[in-house]
Parts: C-alpha cells; sequence; structure tokens
C-alpha cells in the first residue's frame, strides 16, 4: 500500500508512543529496551519528537541535554516503508532548532555509514571513530580485584566526577544518575563504570579510568555482577583510545560496527578520550 504524498507532522515523543518506537528500534537492530526511551523522554521531555504520517508513526529522533551548553541527538529512526522520503531531514532539523532554541552551544550524535552523508549535509563534522565490540558464549575472565576503595551508585558517580568531566567534556552527572537506576554502577578512586540489560545484549559504558589497568579491573568486577555473568555483552569503544580496543580484545570482545562521533556548533572543551575506556550509549553519548 503506498502511503499518500503529504509532510508528516513532528510532534512530541511522548511515553504512549514507547511502543512503536521499540518496533522501530527493534526493526534496525538495535539494543535499546523500553527503560532507555523512558529516559530520553524524561530527561527531556519537550525534546523528543515522532514524525506521523496519516495518523501512523514513522520516524523519532532524540535529544539529550548535558547541561546548558552541550547536547546529543539519537534514536534516529525511520519506518522502512517510509525512507527516502525526506522525514530523516526533517526530524534532524526540528531536533536542531529545538536544541538551538534552548541556546544549546555544541551539538553531538554518532552516525552509521548510512546517516553519516544527511548529517554531513546538515553541517555535523566527524570528531573520530569508535568501534562496537562484542563478547559472545562462554567467557573466562580475571578475577575482579580486591580493593578497599571499591564504590557503587551515586558514591561511585561523585568520586570519579572530576574525571568523567576530563573525559566526556563536561559534567553529565544528571544523566549519569539517571543512567544508574536500570544499571550496576561500580567505581573507585581512579575510574567508573556501568554495566545494564539491552534488548538483546547486556550493554557495558560509560567506562572511565586513568589507565588500562583500573579499566580492566572495573570490567571485570561489571562482567562478574549478578545478572551479568552470562549471555552477550557490547562494548563501545573510542578509537581514538587504542588502550581501550586492545584490552577489549584481550578480554575476548570481537569488533562488530564502526559509527563515527561528529559534532556541530561551538567546540568547547575537548575532552580528554585516553580516560574514556566506554561510551554510555551512541544516542546521549
Amino acid at each position: 500500500m503506498t502511503a499518500p504524498r503529504i509532510r508528516p507532522r513532528i510532534e512530541i515523543l511522548e511515553a504512549a508512543d514507547i511502543s512503536v518506537a521499540g518496533v522501530l528500534s527493534r526493526a534496525a537492530g538495535w539494543n535499546q529496551l523500553p527503560a532507555d526511551w523512558q529516559r530520553f523522554i524524561k530527561q527531556n521531555p519537550e525534546g523528543c519528537f515522532k514524525a506521523v504520517w496519516d495518523q501512523r508513526v514513522v520516524g523519532t529522533v532524540t535529544t539529550t541535554c548535558h547541561g546548558d551548553r552541550l547536547a546529543w541527538i539519537g534514536m534516529m529512526l525511520i519506518d522502512s516503508e517510509y525512507r527516502r522520503r525526506g522525514i530523516g531531514c526533517q526530524l534532524m532539523r526540528h531536533a536542531l532548532s529545538h536544541l538551538r532554541s534552548r541556546g544549546i552551544r555544541s551539538i553531538k550524535l554518532d552516525a552509521t555509514d548510512a546517516g553519516r552523508s544527511l548529517y554531513e549535509r546538515l553541517g555535523f563534522s566527524v570528531q573520530w571513530r569508535w568501534d562496537r565490540w562484542q563478547l559472545s558464549g562462554e567467557r573466562s575472565l580475571p578475577r575482579p580485584a580486591q580493593r578497599d576503595d571499591w564504590l557503587s551508585d551515586a558514591a561511585a558517580i561523585e568520586a570519579a566526577s572530576p574525571l568523567d568531566r576530563s573525559a566526556f567534556g563536561c559534567d553529565r552527572r544528571p544523566w549519569l544518575r539517571s543512567l544508574a537506576r536500570d544499571a550496576v554502577t561500580v567505581g573507585c578512586i581512579d575510574g567508573m563504570g556501568m554495566i545494564r540489560p539491552g534488548r538483546m545484549a547486556s550493554h557495558l559504558g560509560p567506562i572511565v579510568a586513568r589507565g588500562p589497568a583500573t579499566a580492566q579491573q572495573l570490567v571485570s568486577r561489571l562482567l562478574a555482577a549478578d545478572g551479568f555473568s552470562r549471555g552477550d555483552v557490547l562494548w563501545d569503544a573510542p578509537g581514538s583510545n587504542l588502550q581501550a580496543g586492545r584490552l577489549a580484545n584481550e578480554l575476548g570482545f570481537r569488533p562488530v560496527r564502526r559509527l563515527y562521533r561528529m559534532s556541530t556548533g561551538e567546540r568547547l572543551r575537548p575532552p580528554q578520550e585516553g580516560y574514556q575506556f566506554a561510551i554510555g550509549d551512541p544516542a546521549t553519548g
């Protein structure tokens, strides 16, 4: 059935739309759960949008603000029957207009090969690439280190805040606290990491650490956490941090996909990518 040739309406994406948004993300093979969609909407309820064509939701996009200077665009999804009609461009322009109206100075996203050309036409440029690594099947990992300074949950986030600001480029504690509600969070004086459930695999990240030894300790402890000692695990490692990729390989992860971090607008304080061993989510950085 051919869809009528009308321009879709762009409307606010609401909690009631999560089920249909989930259909789009599953069709794309993405790993997000309904809890992830709920988090996006709760964090920026006026900044998540849907494209509605003939009463049908055919596309989505989300925005996540980290303070009043930096924001992320994510969950750009278009129903396969409605692609190549300019809907993605329309959603992106709407998201950009929303963020700029709020005075956001720097906007970033993580792009697939398929989406990269659209984002370049809208003024984004590539900063660096990152690789998705996957651990499947039986695993034999180093035992978690016995340390006296292990922290968890909010205490781990607060202790690692200065390091995370350096690694990410700004203070994102409100978002990390929100993410931690659905994750196991561990930390120490030299780093912090999370692992949370996903639709197809558990998701490891974000992980910030002062060096690969601490990152390895964090990963081992997270993978041994209750509920995460079995099953597939995804790890999104910045390509600019060669130690992250080397560590993933040593622990039995294998590269499965490559994406690109892109930005537009003002260049803020450069992130210290050598401290960043895993990103949190392609939709939010």
